[in-house]
């Protein structure tokens, strides 16, 4: 069983820019905006915040907790929260 977790553990990692593109989610939204992308960013983060914590990285968990309730209670999604998520996103390094 260790080695499985092991293994999910390395290619969460090696895998986790390809599986987290916010930069390319919230340009795909500001072009073709739409009302689900705050639930849509919602539901990333909070996969991003339990993978997170499963395999580890308490620095990667807190950074997505805290995006998550950003992103919780805003009403709407305009340019400057867009901004702001992209800058939580780069700081996310494994």
């Amino acid at each position: 069983m260790h080695e499985k977790y092991a293994a999910l553990k390395c290619e969460f990692a090696l895998e986790f820019r390809t599986k987290f593109e916010m930069s390319s989610l919230l340009q795909e939204s500001m072009d073709t905006f739409d009302g689900g992308i705050l639930v849509r960013i919602q539901v990333i983060l909070h996969d991003l915040k339990v993978q997170a914590g499963t395999f580890g990285y308490p620095i990667l968990l807190g950074i997505a907790r805290i995006a998550e309730q950003y992103v919780k209670v805003m009403p709407d999604y305009d340019d400057a929260i867009a901004r702001n998520l992209v800058a939580l996103s780069e700081i996310m390094i494994i």
